[in-house]
C-alpha cells in the first residue's frame, strides 16, 4: 500500500506516485491538489482488490450513470510548476535558500514549494517567513519526526536526517489561486530572507 495522499501527479524514477505497489491512496481534503472538501480515492490494477474497495465505498455497488467530474489535474500541475519556477528564479545565487533536491527522473507536483536553509539559518528564516505572514509547516504544524510523539516513543530510533530536514525545510504556497501580486510579494520576501536583509 502506497501513501500518496499529497502526491497527485508526482513522478519518481519516471513512474507516477500511487502506482508503485498493489494500491495507492490519495486524499482529496480541502488542502490537497484535487479537493472535494474531504475524502479520497484508491488506485489499483488488482481487479479483486478493486472490487472489494468498490463494494465498500459504494454501499454494495450503488453506481451513478450520468453525473461526472473533470478536475483538470494537468492544468493545475502546470500552474503549480510555473509558480514554483517563478519563486525559485527570485532566489539569489548565494545558496542561502535552495529547492529540496530530487532525482533527475523525478517530477514534483508542487503541493507546495519546499526550500531548504542551512542549519545555522533555518530557525531565523522560518521565523522571518512567519513574521511576513507565510509560516512554514515547521511552525504551523510543529513538524518533527513521528518518534517525538508519545505514542511512538517506545519504538523510537534516532533519525538524524529526518531531524535535520524537519528543521531546515521551508514550505511556500504555489497553488493555482495565487495572483500575480501575491507571487511578486512572496518572491520579494524569500529574496530578502535569503540575502539576510531586513524588509521595512
Amino acid at each position: 500500500m502506497e501513501d500518496a495522499c499529497q502526491a497527485h501527479g508526482t513522478k519518481m524514477l519516471g513512474q507516477y506516485a500511487g502506482t508503485q505497489y498493489r494500491a495507492g491512496c490519495f486524499s482529496t481534503h480541502d488542502r490537497k491538489l484535487l479537493s472535494t472538501g474531504e475524502g479520497g480515492f484508491v488506485l489499483t490494477n488488482d481487479e479483486e482488490l478493486a472490487g472489494r474497495i468498490d463494494s465498500y465505498t459504494r454501499l454494495g455497488h450503488l453506481k451513478g450513470q450520468v453525473h461526472g467530474v473533470n478536475y483538470k489535474l494537468a492544468g493545475q500541475l502546470a500552474s503549480r510548476r510555473t509558480h514554483a519556477a517563478r519563486l525559485l528564479a527570485a532566489l539569489p545565487g548565494s545558496g542561502a535558500l535552495a529547492e529540496l533536491a530530487c532525482g533527475q527522473q523525478d517530477k514534483p507536483n508542487y503541493y507546495n514549494l519546499v526550500l531548504v536553509a542551512p542549519a545555522s539559518a533555518a530557525g531565523s528564516m522560518a521565523a522571518g517567513l512567519a513574521a511576513s505572514g507565510l509560516p512554514p509547516d515547521s511552525i504551523r504544524f510543529g513538524y518533527r519526526p513521528l518518534y517525538h510523539q508519545p505514542i511512538f516513543a517506545r519504538y523510537a530510533v534516532k533519525c538524524p536526517n529526518a531531524e535535520a530536514l524537519c528543521a531546515a525545510a521551508l514550505q511556500l504556497p504555489v497553488h493555482p489561486g495565487l495572483s500575480e501580486a501575491a507571487l511578486r510579494w512572496t518572491a520579494d520576501r524569500i529574496r530578502v530572507l535569503a540575502e539576510g536583509q531586513r524588509h521595512d
